[in-house]
């Protein structure tokens, strides 16, 4: 938990280098070096996973996986290409390109099928104005899926904006999975990753009351209060422990004033922030919900660890101070003692105040 499941916003998150990702398209949500996305591709049968990684306004990759399939005997692929485009051209002008992965010629069909859905999204993204954080859904034809589609867009979602594509009933053609933001030049989540399968129970972590819940207990830190009761052990100023099922933190994010001058909706960067998978922990994005209010918002995110085999819940309570800075309390849960305790833990999230 304390090393794998807890992401706590720092101001590193929003002083981090952003730029437009595609050429030709001013996002809402500057892009940052290190984003990337994962799509469930239905066009295939089976279906596969399609990702792009986004590292600077000129550079690229893209990658294809599919699991070997014994049905089928089909043996499994993971090919990644790395490419290089013009970014001060309006459109996609490739200008260099390496493949690992790719060994028979029926692999460079699926290096082309890489390359025609990126083209296409970057195409049918610039004909579209995806502004504010509301969806946008487009009707079109989109002939090498079939014909008429209805696309989602969301400025919540790195690189093209495309949260979904389905078919004219509704049946899901391309649908985000998870997306992220790779922490460091070691972080291999964008390479590691092969697809949720159905997701684990927890079954492991529970959470064992004991005489001290009947003791109150208030955890404050800079102006900001949350109930919690004698089972929780304060481990630092701003963080709380209850046990090895749950952490708590409070904390500040300051807006740095370079931040404002681009104009960016500090709010949206945010919420897609929170929304994002980290270190080799990935959000499931179908899981996720956001709740707004006036002056504050809530992101629910479930995570999975596949390496560890953990679960958990996270919740991440963001409130806009008066200075225009924000105050934020997170609650992550192993998603077995939430599952069991939800009263509970949502009983500590309905505690929480600010008075800033």
């Amino acid at each position: 938990m304390r090393k794998n499941a807890f992401l706590f916003l720092t101001l590193s998150a929003l002083t981090a280098a952003t730029a437009p990702a595609l050429p030709g398209i001013t996002p809402y949500i500057p892009d940052t070096s290190g984003e990337y996305i994962y799509y469930r591709d239905f066009s295939a049968e089976p279906p596969v996973l399609v990702g792009f990684l986004y590292y600077d306004e000129g550079t690229y990759a893209a990658r294809y996986y599919s699991p070997a399939n014994a049905r089928t005997f089909t043996p499994e692929k993971d090919i990644t290409a790395y490419f290089s485009v013009n970014p001060d051209s309006e459109f996609i002008e490739l200008t260099g390109e390496s493949i690992t992965g790719a060994e028979t010629p029926q692999d460079a069909l699926l290096v082309n099928h890489l390359h025609d859905i990126f083209y296409e999204l970057c195409a049918r993204r610039r004909k579209v104005n995806v502004s504010g954080i509301q969806d946008k859904v487009s009707k079109e034809n989109y002939e090498q899926l079939g014909g008429q589609v209805s696309i989602t867009w969301s400025p919540l979602v790195p690189i093209f904006n495309m949260l979904s594509i389905k078919d004219p009933k509704g049946k899901p053609l391309m649908l985000l999975e998870t997306a992220g933001t790779l922490t460091s030049s070691d972080d291999t989540s964008f390479a590691w990753y092969k697809g949720f399968p159905t997701l684990p129970k927890d079954k492991i972590h529970t959470l064992k009351k004991s005489p001290d819940a009947r003791i109150p207990q208030t955890a404050d830190f800079n102006g900001c209060t949350a109930s919690l009761d004698g089972m929780w052990r304060r481990a630092a100023d701003n963080i709380w422990l209850l046990g090895d099922s749950a952490l708590l933190t409070m904390g500040l994010i300051q807006i740095p004033a370079e931040f404002l001058e681009q104009g960016t909706d500090s709010a949206a960067f945010l919420q897609r922030r929170l929304s994002q998978s980290t270190a080799n922990s990935y959000a499931l994005w179908e899981r996720r919900k956001i709740t707004r209010t006036e002056n504050s918002f809530t992101v629910e995110n479930i995570f999975w660890q596949p390496q560890s085999q953990n679960v958990t819940h996270k919740f991440s309570v963001i409130t806009r101070r008066q200075d225009g800075d924000y105050d934020s309390m997170e609650l992550t849960v192993f998603e077995g003692a939430y599952a069991q305790n939800k009263k509970y833990f949502n009983g500590i999230l309905a505690s929480y105040r600010t008075d800033n």
